[in-house]
C-alpha cells in the first residue's frame, strides 16, 4: 500500500536540484533517500548526474559503499611528519577524494548497514564537509540512499545525531514512473504488457504472505535481460528462468499470460496484419472479450501512432473494439500525434461513420 507521504523515484532530481542550489549558496543540504529495495533510488541519483555532465562533462560520481569500509578507509592511513622540528601524525589522503576545484556528487550507499565506527566517522564530513585535515571543494554535494530500518532489512539502526544531518525523503514504488520507464527504455513487449494489465501489483515486503516474493522494478529488469537476449527461444529454461525471477506465484501467472493471452501489440499489425485483427476480433466480442488486453492494445497502438501504424489500422481497429475504448483509442492518438492541432475530428474527415460513436459515448 502506498504511504501519502512517500515521493516517486522521479522526484529525486528536483531534489538533487535543490541540493546543487544549495551548495552554489554555501548551504547545507543533504538528502537522504529511503525505501525498499529495487526501486531505482540509487540509478535515478546516476541518471541525475549524467545529466549534470551534459553540462559539465568533468562532473564526477563518487560511490562510497560504507557496508565494507572502515575509519581509515575515509581518513586515510597515518603517517610520520615532522612540524616545526617536532614529530606528528597525519594521515595519507586516500586517492579517491576530489581534488580542490571538483564539481560532482558523493553519495552515501546504505550507511545504516555500516558498523558504529563508520557512522561516527561521517559526522564529520556531514556537518562540517571535512575528514581529518580534508576539506570537500565546494562543487560538491553529498546524498545517500539507504532502505528502510525495519525487520525486512539486516541493518544497523543509526541514531538521531546521525539521521539529523541529513534531509530524509522516503521514496515509494509508482506504477506511472515505471511504465514511463520501460516505455522509453525499450522493454520487452511480454513484461510491458504484463505490469499494464494489472495482473501484478507492487507490494512492500512487509504486505507479501508468507509464499510471496518481494518484486521490483529491479527484479523486472532482470528478466527483462533474459528477455533480451533470448531465453523465450529456449524451452529448456524459458519457463524455469521466468520461475527463478519471480518466483512461483507471479512467475507462473506471467509465464500464462505471455503463452496463452498474448495481448495484440502495434508490432502484430506491422508483421501479420490478417492474424493481428483476428486475434483483435477474437477478445473484442461478448465471449471472449478482455478490456485489460484491449487497453493494453490502445496504449501499443498509440504509442507507435504515426511511425508504425497509421490512420487505416487505427480506423480499422476502431470499427471491431468497444465504442468506449475506441474513443480512448482515438483520444489517445492525438495526444500522441507530433501533428500540431490535430483533434478527433480529423478521424471523423477519414471516416464519418464515427460521428456517431463519438456523440453517444461522449455523451454518456
Amino acid at each position: 500500500m502506498s504511504n501519502k507521504n512517500e515521493i516517486a523515484p522521479t522526484a529525486i532530481f528536483e531534489i538533487m536540484d535543490l541540493a546543487k542550489q544549495a551548495r552554489s549558496q554555501d548551504l547545507r543540504f543533504t538528502p537522504l533517500f529511503a525505501g525498499d529495495a529495487g526501486i531505482g533510488k540509487s540509478e535515478i541519483v546516476q541518471q541525475w548526474v549524467k545529466k549534470e555532465q551534459g553540462r559539465n562533462p568533468h562532473f564526477f560520481f563518487l560511490d562510497l559503499r560504507l557496508a565494507y569500509m572502515e575509519p581509515p578507509d575515509l581518513i586515510g592511513l597515518p603517517k610520520l611528519i615532522e612540524v616545526e622540528g617536532k614529530t606528528r601524525t597525519s594521515h595519507i589522503l586516500p586517492d579517491f577524494w576530489p581534488g580542490p576545484e571538483a564539481e560532482g556528487v558523493i553519495l552515501f550507499e546504505e550507511p545504516n548497514r555500516a558498523n558504529s565506527s563508520m557512522m561516527n566517522c561521517m559526522m564529520q564530513i556531514l556537518t562540517d564537509r571535512k575528514v581529518g585535515s580534508y576539506t570537500l571543494p565546494r562543487g560538491v554535494i553529498m546524498a545517500a540512499c539507504i532502505n528502510p530500518e525495519n525487520n525486512n532489512y539486516d541493518v544497523n539502526s543509526m541514531d538521531i545525531a546521525l539521521k539529523d544531518r541529513f534531509e530524509i525523503f522516503e521514496v515509494g514504488y509508482k506504477f506511472e514512473v515505471f511504465r514511463d520507464f520501460m516505455d522509453e527504455h525499450d522493454w520487452h513487449p511480454h513484461i510491458q504488457s504484463f505490469v499494464k494489465s494489472g495482473i501484478w501489483l507492487h507490494k512492500k515486503p512487509d504486505e507479501l504472505g508468507e509464499d510471496g516474493q518481494y518484486i521490483s522494478p529491479r527484479t523486472w529488469s532482470k528478466l527483462n535481460t533474459a528477455l533480451s537476449v533470448g531465453v523465450d527461444k529456449k524451452p529448456n529454461v524459458y519457463y524455469n528462468t521466468i520461475l527463478a525471477v519471480l518466483g512461483k506465484n507471479v512467475g507462473r501467472e506471467f509465464y500464462k499470460f505471455v503463452s496463452d493471452n498474448k495481448p495484440v501489440l502495434a508490432q502484430d499489425f506491422v508483421d501479420n496484419k490478417k492474424d493481428a485483427f483476428k486475434r483483435l476480433k477474437a477478445i473484442s466480442d461478448k465471449e471472449g472479450y478482455r478490456g485489460d488486453l484491449i487497453n493494453i492494445i490502445i496504449d501499443s497502438l498509440s504509442d507507435e501512432y504515426e511511425k508504425a501504424i497509421d490512420d487505416d489500422i487505427i480506423l480499422e481497429v476502431v470499427k471491431i473494439i468497444p465504442k468506449d475504448q475506441a474513443v480512448n483509442l482515438l483520444k489517445a492518438c492525438v495526444l500522441k500525434s507530433k501533428v500540431k492541432d490535430k483533434d478527433l475530428s480529423h478521424f471523423v474527415k477519414l471516416d464519418p461513420s464515427l460521428k456517431g460513436i463519438l456523440k453517444s459515448v461522449l455523451r454518456g
